[in-house]
């Protein structure tokens, strides 16, 4: 297992080893290995990547981007908006750090064949998401 970690904002810091234990608790759902980049962006390049790669208007939490997944590996990149995080954190009145981890595992998530696109599967990956956090101690509240 490969995880990359990038930091290109410097709106929180970032621990880049519980970033890893985060990202190998995610990927012990599917039993898989990884290839993967995890890079934690500002609000304009979140915006920029965001408009480029879904066409949509303005910031976003995090984006998903597999490169190739087979039944042994995955391979592909994570980007958290650290000031999403920090933003929404301070509204819910939680953790900034338990709110950057949640964005990191939801884009893992992604990445293991997880989806959001409709109420059942979002209801599904949220509980999972959940139960990945409180393995290592973070809570996620509810949105």
């Amino acid at each position: 297992m490969r995880i990359t970690i990038t930091n290109l904002q410097n709106a929180y810091p970032i621990k880049r080893q519980r970033i890893r234990e985060v990202v190998k608790t995610a990927l012990c759902r599917k039993k898989v290995d990884a290839e993967l980049s995890i890079v934690f962006v500002d609000k304009d390049e979140i915006t920029r990547l965001n408009k480029k790669f879904l066409g949509r208007k303005g910031p976003t939490d995090v984006l998903s981007f597999p490169l190739e997944t087979n039944a042994k590996c995955i391979t592909g990149e994570v980007v958290v908006c650290v000031p999403m995080a920090i933003e929404y954190a301070a509204g819910a009145k939680t953790e900034v750090e338990g709110e950057i981890m949640l964005y990191v595992v939801h884009g893992v998530l992604h990445l293991l064949g997880y989806d959001d696109a409709d109420n059942k599967s979002a209801d599904t990956m949220h509980r999972v998401e959940k139960e990945i956090l409180a393995k290592l101690g973070y809570t996620v509240a509810d949105s």
